[in-house]
């Protein structure tokens, strides 16, 4: 351990116990897709927030109302549970969620495997941590997260991976002041248009999946299928149907016994058996059909 730096299992347990109530500060940020540039925000534990860019509010919320900027006005998001990614200051503080606190990037990186070096960020005191590289295909992080925490509040100071060119650090940074009255209120105009697009969407929804729409029973092709099992020198063979239920629809050669390892599979479902003048046929569902409709059933299948 570098002289004087605590392990990083001691800073993530201060990045846990940080204990302030309100914060407020500036950032500065270069952000792939965003820029550079500087957010003042406003904080109090756990969810409530201000943040304001040389363009006005871009964020507001008093814990319950969400409101975000897009297209230049504000977007009433409050139902829609957007995530507020880099460069908002909720990636150095982290989401509260009853005893702890959530940070996207540390399900990003694996913790640090070297000791830590003091640092300084803004004028304050930090250890400085390299959260190592991730080369998996689902979540490649090609550098080192570096993770700088202030010393006096165990606060994150400083995201920056300085090889990819991006960096989130604060400038101003006060602890357990006292907060405007109306900080995290808007009195503003609010667009509803995307809260009112998904709950029109989810009405529709809702309507879709309990109305019994009238639906072809035929297609001319057939009905779709996928996966199972077959045999092309005897043309058997073992598909599910993408119908509700996924029925499992299996044929093999008259007077042969079902193919070895397929008749074990129905437990708890109804099997269906018929034969013609080729084939043993057996059709495996939930709820066995009533006798029309497995006759209309075998009745549209091609003889092939």
């Amino acid at each position: 351990m570098t002289e004087g730096v605590p392990t990083w299992p001691e800073v993530f347990g201060r990045l846990q116990a940080a204990g302030f109530r309100t914060v407020t500060g500036v950032i500065r940020y270069r952000v792939p897709g965003d820029g550079e540039g500087e957010l003042r925000f406003w904080h109090e534990v756990p969810g409530r927030w201000r943040v304001e860019d040389e363009h006005g509010v871009r964020h507001v919320t008093d814990g319950r109302r969400e409101l975000v900027r897009r297209d230049g006005r504000l977007e009433d998001l409050s139902h829609t549970g957007f995530h507020h990614g880099l460069p908002h200051p909720q990636s150095l503080f982290g989401l509260r969620l009853g005893g702890r606190v959530e940070f996207d990037w540390l399900r990003d990186f694996p913790a640090p495997e070297r000791p830590g070096e003091p640092a300084e960020v803004g004028g304050r005191q930090a250890w400085e941590f390299a959260l190592p590289a991730v080369e998996h295909k689902r979540a490649r992080k090609p550098y080192p997260l570096r993770v700088a925490v202030d010393q006096a509040t165990g606060a994150v100071l400083r995201l920056a991976v300085p090889e990819g060119d991006y960096f989130v650090e604060l400038t101003e940074f006060t602890v357990d002041g006292e907060l405007p009255p109306d900080v995290f209120t808007w009195a503003g105009p609010v667009s509803t248009r995307l809260a009112d697009e998904r709950a029109e969407a989810e009405r529709v929804g809702r309507w879709l999946a309990g109305a019994e729409l009238p639906m072809p029973r035929w297609w001319p092709r057939g009905l779709p299928h996928h996966g199972g099992d077959g045999d092309p020198a005897t043309g058997a063979y073992r598909v599910l149907l993408e119908v509700p239920g996924f029925p499992e629809l299996s044929r093999w050669p008259a007077g042969a016994p079902m193919p070895g390892g397929w008749d074990g599979r129905h437990e708890g479902r109804h099997v269906h058996r018929w034969s013609d003048r080729r084939w043993e046929w057996a059709l495996a569902v939930d709820e066995p059909l009533s006798e029309p409709d497995l006759a209309r059933v075998v009745e549209s299948i091609p003889d092939a």
